[in-house]
């Protein structure tokens, strides 16, 4: 479900009204206030195209309304269409570009972004800064567990492949944590994901015995899907250990539900989560 909130600097809440019409358009109205803003910020956690034309339409009704409104400040934690970062096949759209242009053209002040997916994004967006996963994962809302050194003090840590090291290796250094990579397998006909493997890292240390894997191991990146890599990468971690498998992501979006990862991933943290009502070994933090 999409959700927009408003809120000035002094952090007062600014709430508006969404009309749908007989022929599918959606109207916004402000709410009547007290509030003269100066500098708001949306945060809009979109999760379906008709979200977008509300923000859109949230952003000219402040506009509209408030005339000393003059800076606008987004807080998107999922970029959306970032994933479709490129043109793969002739006759495609280049769906970020696309929605890039779009958020440039509503002139925000800043653009905040977690974790977003393709550093392509950044390209387009000049006025964009990305929050990595080692900040969030640090932040204030993470629970004692996680961010705590206690569990950082015992805890391996994982890319779940190559593209995703970047992401790892810095909470690595900023926990001073070893980790170690894998390598998913898919089959060549198909695409689909049928295993993976350990391929660099700190293995040589861990077989030594110099790095203990009693504290589990913690896989990091920055979305779930349906799950499948993790999933897979679990079943390979599961007998190097026995302490517990844990999964953060900065945007869980799990779209195979929950069910899946029973049994194989005790716990899974993430900062943005695409669904309401979540299993107690999910924490959003």
């Amino acid at each position: 479900m999409d959700k927009i909130t408003l809120t000035t600097f002094k952090n007062e809440e600014l709430t508006y009204r969404k009309f749908v019409f007989s022929g599918g358009e959606i109207q916004i109205r402000l709410d009547e206030t007290d509030i003269i803003p100066v500098e708001v910020v949306i945060r809009a956690d979109l999760r379906t195209a008709s979200g977008i034309m509300e923000l859109l339409l949230v952003t000219d009704a402040l506009r509209q309304k408030y005339v000393s409104a003059t800076k606008i400040h987004l807080t998107l934690p999922y970029l959306p269409y970032a994933r479709q970062d490129r043109v793969c096949s002739p006759g495609e759209a280049f769906s970020l570009e696309v929605m890039c242009r779009l958020l440039n053209s509503q002139n925000y002040a800043i653009i905040e972004l977690w974790d977003v997916h393709s550093p392509v994004s950044l390209k387009f967006l000049p006025n964009a800064y990305n929050v990595s996963v080692a900040d969030l994962i640090d932040g204030s809302k993470m629970p004692a567990d996680i961010s705590g050194r206690s569990l950082f003090s015992s805890t391996v840590f994982v890319s779940p492949d190559k593209g995703a090291i970047n992401r790892v290796s810095g909470c690595a250094e900023k926990f001073n944590r070893p980790m170690i990579v894998s390598e998913k397998i898919r089959d060549p006909k198909t695409g689909i994901i049928t295993g993976t493997k350990i391929v660099d890292g700190d293995m040589e240390r861990i077989d030594r015995g110099d790095v203990k894997c009693d504290g589990g191991f913690l896989m990091i990146d920055d979305i779930c899907d349906g799950g499948r890599t993790f999933i897979e990468l679990a079943k390979v971690l599961r007998p190097m250990t026995t302490g517990k498998i844990r999964l953060y992501v900065t945007h869980l979006i799990a779209s195979q539900g929950f069910d899946v990862f029973k049994g194989l991933i005790d716990e899974i943290y993430t900062s943005n989560c695409f669904h309401e009502d979540v299993p107690d070994f999910v924490h959003i933090v």
